[in-house]
């Protein structure tokens, strides 16, 4: 896997809003799993069949996320039940574990920060010898 991100030019630029934030009913699993092979194709230029399956369980986690939200932002937080006690709406705590679900699948496919593979510049070979020292260069000290 080819990690060595030195040679293309660093563009630094504000992470943009996910549209279907501002309105749910945008979501589209598709087009996010397109979105997400493109981005770890061009952040890590290697991915293998097996990361199909990792990003179709993330997006599907992520569609009942938004299904929460569209549910909470329609209900509220708090709902009267089936037995007419009011209390808090159901989607609240599936949404919290989905939450905690996708960051797990995001963090295996190294799409959060924490989760991205390592991207350590190389040192110059002066800084390697210098390292090295005397006896490291086979030169007597």
């Amino acid at each position: 896997m080819n990690l060595n991100l030195s040679n293309k030019p660093k563009i630094v630029r504000p992470i943009p809003l996910a549209n279907w934030i501002a309105d749910p009913n945008t979501w589209d699993k598709y087009t996010f799993i397109n979105e997400v092979s493109e981005f770890m194709w061009e952040a890590y230029e290697n991915t293998t069949e097996q990361d199909q399956h990792a990003l179709a369980m993330l997006a599907e986690v992520l569609e009942t996320f938004v299904m929460c939200c569209k549910d909470i932002g329609k209900n509220g937080l708090v709902v009267t039940h089936h037995n007419g006690v009011t209390g808090k709406n159901h989607h609240v705590e599936i949404r919290d574990k989905t939450i905690s679900r996708a960051v797990l699948l995001m963090n295996e496919l190294g799409l959060t920060p924490k989760g991205r593979f390592p991207m350590k510049p190389s040192p110059s070979p002066q800084f390697q010898r210098f390292i090295q020292g005397p006896k490291g260069q086979g030169l007597k000290a």
